[in-house]
């Protein structure tokens, strides 16, 4: 496990011991998949959406605090891509949540 991944599902597991939170994650999506069979592919393919859409709110949140700090001036045309890339990355997520409730 990368750090960055540690850190990730540090985060998701929020109180929680990570062995318990992962148990439950893991268990879930096994029973997600025997009640519905695609359900986490589904589910992962959500999870992958939302970690894209997070890294580009990250980008955006680093170039702006280190222009705050007297950094390099931000391109506001690449901001704007970002912006336009995270629109898009929020209508996958909502495709995908649709056809997962649908049960597509």
């Amino acid at each position: 496990m990368s750090e960055d991944e540690y850190t990730q599902w540090s985060t998701a597991a929020g109180d929680r011991q990570l062995a318990t939170w992962a148990r439950s994650v893991v268990t879930g999506h096994l029973a997600a998949e025997r009640d519905r069979p695609g359900v986490a592919e589904e589910v992962a393919k959500v999870r992958a959406a939302m970690t894209r859409l997070g890294g580009n709110i990250n980008q955006i949140a680093r170039a702006l605090n280190a222009e705050a700090q007297g950094g390099p001036v931000v391109d506001r045309d690449e901001v704007a891509g970002d912006l336009a890339r995270l629109r898009a990355g929020q209508d996958e997520v909502r495709e995908l949540l649709r056809r997962l409730v649908e049960g597509r």
